[in-house]
């Protein structure tokens, strides 16, 4: 007997109607989401001090599984949408690593992207995700400590609020200069961060 899956993103239509979905698919099955929390937690304390309007975004990461090609991403993204039948009120983004994968192993992801733009994100960290983290500290010394005991988990400590606003600044300084991250190191993932700020009301301290 077939088995109905049970719908993880299903909404009443009137939280719908409130409510913006973000949904994410991550290579990693820990680093990027510890991540993710990390910064809403502290983009939802700065927001607290700066403004009382309700929060109009919920965030869910995609179930990880074993494979992590940027193919089995976007075919979890794609299922998750299928599966919930979601309507117009979200955006996908998918958030994946350079590494060893081809320039071929991204086309597919890019048509995605090109189909709807509005809606479907790629964020590509080059080589991996850890050049992003290391754009945090501005102390080399400080940046060796970190990796130091990091083992692909982070802890909500680790980062600060300005911190995450000067690694932005930086990345994107980067991506402005080089634009290829198919060939030179670098990390979109200034994107993803200037869309949550957006949402929590925090977008100046990002310009």
């Amino acid at each position: 007997m077939n088995q109905r899956r049970n719908p993880r993103f299903i909404r009443p239509s009137r939280r719908l109607a409130l409510k913006k979905l973000v949904l994410v698919a991550t290579e990693g099955a820990i680093t990027e989401r510890q991540y993710i929390d990390i910064v809403r937690s502290l983009f939802l304390s700065e927001r607290r001090q700066k403004t009382t309007e309700n929060l109009n975004i919920s965030v869910a990461i995609v179930k990880h599984r074993d494979q992590s090609s940027p193919r089995s991403l976007l075919q979890r993204l794609r299922r998750e949408i299928e599966d919930n039948k979601l309507d117009e009120n979200y955006s996908a983004w998918l958030i994946c690593d350079r590494d060893q994968w081809t320039r071929e192993q991204f086309q597919e992801i890019q048509k995605w992207v090109d189909k709807d733009p509005d809606r479907n994100h790629w964020i590509l960290s080059a080589p991996n995700f850890e050049y992003w983290l290391s754009l945090h500290f501005d102390n080399k010394d400080d940046c060796r400590t970190f990796f130091e005991r990091y083992d692909k988990k982070l802890q909500t400590s680790d980062f600060s609020y300005g911190q995450i606003v000067s690694a932005n600044k930086k990345a994107r300084q980067k991506f402005q200069n080089s634009g290829n991250l198919l060939e030179h190191d670098g990390s979109q993932m200034f994107q993803f961060v200037e869309f949550l700020a957006k949402e929590y009301g925090l977008e100046r301290d990002f310009n």
